[in-house]
């Protein structure tokens, strides 16, 4: 039996290959690309990531060029306990963006999230020119929440994802904001530690 199909992409894919004639695919833009969870709650970040600012907490996308999409949860799936994730938002920084992704992202968190408890965030890397092209043929296909102009699509575009905070990709981004911020070197294994150890002192 399968469950949680990971993305429902047919016309978006039909519409890379056939106007772009691109080997990128809907899953590497939206799926395989580098996922951020992201949480105003204080119960979310771990209790040595608690000081940084959305800013240092995003500092990974500081500077960089290319089209990002927003998720919220919406369910959990009872069969396999991954997490379902809905499509709100996609949007692209260009080169000469201020701060890159970076600055936009600190913008849309306080203009159109602010009262979101948990958002994660996909972001591919590519050049300003590719990323126009890539938010719009998204937006051509999936209705999203907060796109308001440009958004004639009407398919709604949900991910599955391990319902697991400590995945590869977040613990990196975690050590790599916290060593930054503290001008120390922690790889993934020795942050995890500490944060399993700290909630077990508890």
């Amino acid at each position: 039996m399968t469950c949680c199909p990971q993305l429902e992409c047919l016309k978006l894919n039909q519409i890379l290959e056939s106007e772009f004639k691109s080997d990128v695919k809907a899953e590497d833009i939206m799926l395989n690309a580098g996922r951020t969870p992201f949480c105003s709650g204080e119960d979310f970040l771990p209790e040595r990531a608690k000081n940084l600012t959305p800013g240092e907490y995003l500092d990974h996308l500081n500077k960089k060029a290319g089209v990002y999409t927003v998720w919220e949860p919406v369910d959990k799936c009872s069969y396999c306990d991954k997490l379902k994730l809905k499509l709100i938002y996609a949007g692209k920084a260009g080169e000469t963006t201020k701060a890159g992704a970076l600055g936009r992202l600190k913008s849309h968190l306080k203009s159109k999230f602010s009262n979101h408890e948990e958002i994660h965030i996909v972001f591919f890397p590519c050049i300003n020119r590719i990323a126009k092209y890539y938010e719009q043929a998204i937006l051509d296909v999936y209705n999203t929440k907060f796109n308001e102009q440009e958004n004639p699509g009407t398919d709604t575009m949900y991910i599955f994802i391990k319902n697991d905070t400590w995945d590869g990709t977040y613990a990196d981004e975690q050590a790599y904001a916290f060593s930054k911020k503290n001008d120390q070197n922690h790889d993934v294994e020795e942050f995890c530690y500490e944060e399993d150890r700290a909630r077990l002192a508890k």
